[in-house]
């Protein structure tokens, strides 16, 4: 016979204050739990009527930790038999009640006593105070075998049975891009995130900008002039922002650029042999143009 477990284990910075608030709301959850009439404190009220859905917990360990690793934190462990469904809500109330900005990720998996097929996978949340994004690696798999093999694959693998589809021809995702990904659904982007996915975006959409008005690029010229300083960085984002919502080209700019494209994809289009029709146009144009003017 086999087990069956889910488990998670991470950190969640916090001041002792923090702390002690989590461990009494979760405190009256885990009573309510087991049968007990808890004792909700007029601070807990609304987080614990917020988790009144939920019928189990499954955290081991909520435990407040100052030696390394550094900074302190509460250590959350769910070793077995982990909701993680309720952990991502208990974290969502935290967030909420002390109106902590960014967001708390945390990944999970489930995993079994004996190597059955099909019995290992885990998943992974994001959670704010305004939401809570989940994922599987099962819904990840079946996507992507839809994506790549089309219904009959994707179905295969949601029976458990064998995909007809190769699998080697599946290229994995680099854990940077989901570790991207993760923070644009957070919404804690870092700057090279945001220039990552902009140049990602053009390859995709088909639309490349020709420039670019950049903070860094004016900070260049202006900490000349003011120096560089949080509150200058700021009245130079608000410029930036600013010009770039009230500019109004006169499309010179865009039409030299259209020349310059047409004359490479001329040169590559003769390269591959490629017959360019409306000079087949103009040609025959002249012609008639010839024979209406003969005699």
């Amino acid at each position: 016979m086999a087990d069956y477990f889910t488990s998670t284990s991470f950190d969640v910075r916090a001041t002792p204050e923090q702390h002690e608030w989590l461990e009494r709301l979760h405190g009256a959850v885990c009573d309510r739990f087991n049968g007990d009439e808890p004792e909700v404190d007029p601070d807990i009220q609304e987080a614990y009527a917020a988790l009144e859905s939920f019928e189990e917990g499954g955290i081991d360990n909520l435990d407040y930790v100052t030696e390394l690793p550094e900074p302190p934190h509460i250590w959350v462990c769910g070793d077995a038999e982990a909701n993680c469904d309720y952990i991502a809500a208990l974290m969502q109330q935290f967030l909420r009640h002390f109106d902590l900005p960014g967001a708390i990720c945390f990944q999970w998996a489930s995993h079994c006593s004996k190597p059955i097929p099909d019995s290992f996978g885990g998943g992974a949340f994001v959670v704010t105070k305004d939401a809570i994004e989940g994922m599987t690696s099962g819904s990840w798999a079946y996507d992507t075998m839809k994506r790549v093999g089309g219904e009959e694959a994707a179905e295969a693998f949601a029976k458990g049975g064998m995909s007809p589809w190769p699998l080697g021809a599946v290229e994995p995702i680099p854990p940077e891009r989901v570790a991207r990904a993760l923070r644009y659904a957070a919404g804690c982007m870092t700057p090279d995130d945001a220039d990552d996915i902009r140049y990602e975006c053009q390859q995709v959409g088909g639309c490349y900008p020709l420039e670019w008005l950049t903070v860094d690029g004016m900070m260049e010229t202006v900490t000349e002039l003011f120096g560089d300083s949080p509150e200058v960085r700021e009245i130079v984002a608000d410029a930036c922002a600013r010009v770039h919502n009230k500019w109004d080209s006169d499309g010179h700019l865009k039409g030299a650029a259209e020349d310059w494209a047409m004359n490479l994809i001329k040169e590559r289009a003769e390269e591959l042999g490629l017959t360019d029709s409306s000079s087949d146009e103009v040609a025959a144009s002249d012609v008639d143009d010839e024979s209406e003017e003969a005699p």
